[in-house]
């Protein structure tokens, strides 16, 4: 019985560490570019809510920390695209990241609490040709709404 008991000890705290970590991991990859580019995401969602209609997409979340692949476009050749967004951040911080078929990482915007934004921006892209992907990246507890339109590539909802 006293070996169970040990074994399930060890068990509850092997489970707090992995859990510890894997919050950590995700408001880990905010400033790690290396793990930005990659294919994956990792993030943890509270209250997410998405949808897309009329190539314009919009979320909301009580909660958001990592990484998640918002949109994609094959651009069959090199091109300028225009992106209009609009951003609140209630809690944390976050950030559009674009990343090129290369994997070279441009920040496209960075917003906290303090830099919230009352207006829409447009801002032009430098696409390559290949698989271009824009990332939302939120740190630790971001609590944020957002709106982004761009005319061409692909959203991902979920």
């Amino acid at each position: 019985m006293r070996g169970r008991k040990k074994a399930a000890v060890l068990a509850l705290i092997l489970l707090i560490s992995c859990l510890g970590g894997c919050s950590n991991m995700m408001t880990g990859v905010y400033d790690d570019a290396s793990m930005l580019v990659k294919d994956s995401n990792t993030y943890n969602k509270v209250n997410w809510k998405s949808s897309i209609e009329d190539r314009k997409y919009t979320v909301s979340a009580v909660k958001f920390e990592g990484m998640d692949t918002i949109w994609t476009y094959d651009v069959p050749e090199d091109a300028s695209i225009e992106i209009t967004y609009l951003v609140k951040v209630h809690d944390g911080k976050m950030k559009l990241v674009l990343i090129a078929p290369d994997d070279t990482l441009t920040t496209i915007a960075e917003i906290t609490t303090e830099s919230s934004m009352e207006e829409a921006e447009s801002v032009t892209l430098e696409l390559e040709k290949g698989e271009n992907r824009i990332k939302l990246v939120g740190g630790k507890d971001t609590k944020l709404d957002m709106e982004i339109f761009i005319s061409e590539g692909k959203f991902n909802s979920k």
